[in-house]
């Protein structure tokens, strides 16, 4: 492949779920071409050390995108009467993997829909010093994904006595919805004393996640 046929996968989502679900396209991208892919996202973080990209450049960089084929996933747009742009497709209604497909034009077997993350070695927790525990994310989202704290609060005290840790995880934050509305994400800590252990908001990475998720028992998330 010669440098004016390089691939430039643009990728718009807004979350770090949505972003990752590109995975599954730059595998398949990059078999195709038998090379490597370049990438833009605003979650660089995501996509190091996978071994199918080129580049891994953030939306915000400035770059000359003049030597690429350039894709993009997460843009199906059109404009309004009002000149206001909208999105084309609702991605929730079908897999958000295979959406990413259908922006390139072509689709994902069963087997294709795994999604990459290729983590390093390195993680700040002493997973051996939390002992037998499972995950719970515990965030508020919008109304129809949301579990009550009661609810959590009742599953934490059920996991503690049949004598597991409880490690809550998640980040407060604000997102702003695709209808410019803002949802507010908060996460619920359980009361339970020693046997629960609130990682949430410390700073952590996705890749230090990652191996808190690996080791643990089990992960109840919404």
């Amino acid at each position: 492949m010669n440098e004016k046929n390089q691939i430039l996968l643009k990728i718009f989502g807004v979350g770090m779920g949505d972003t990752l679900t590109a995975t599954p396209s730059i595998r398949k991208l990059s078999n195709i071409y038998s090379s490597k892919i370049s990438i833009r996202s605003k979650y660089q973080s995501l996509f190091e050390n996978n071994p199918y990209i080129e580049n891994n450049f953030n939306l915000s960089d400035v770059i000359d995108e003049s030597p690429y084929q350039v894709f993009s996933v997460f843009e199906q747009r059109s404009i309004t009467e009002s000149n206001q742009i909208r999105s084309l497709r609702k991605h929730h209604s079908c897999f958000t993997e295979r959406s990413c497909a259908y922006d390139l034009g072509f689709d994902l077997t069963s087997d294709e829909l795994q999604l990459d993350f290729f983590p390093t070695n390195n993680c700040i927790y002493n997973i051996k010093n939390l002992g037998n525990y499972i995950c719970l994310h515990t965030t508020s989202n919008w109304k129809n994904r949301t579990w009550s704290q009661e609810n959590w609060q009742k599953l934490s005290d059920n996991l503690c006595e049949l004598g597991f840790n409880v490690v809550i995880i998640g980040k407060d934050y604000e997102e702003i919805n695709f209808d410019k509305s803002i949802c507010y994400k908060k996460c619920f800590i359980p009361l339970g004393g020693e046997k629960i252990i609130n990682i949430t908001n410390d700073g952590s990475s996705i890749n230090d996640l990652w191996h808190i998720i690996n080791n643990a028992k089990a992960l109840v998330t919404l």
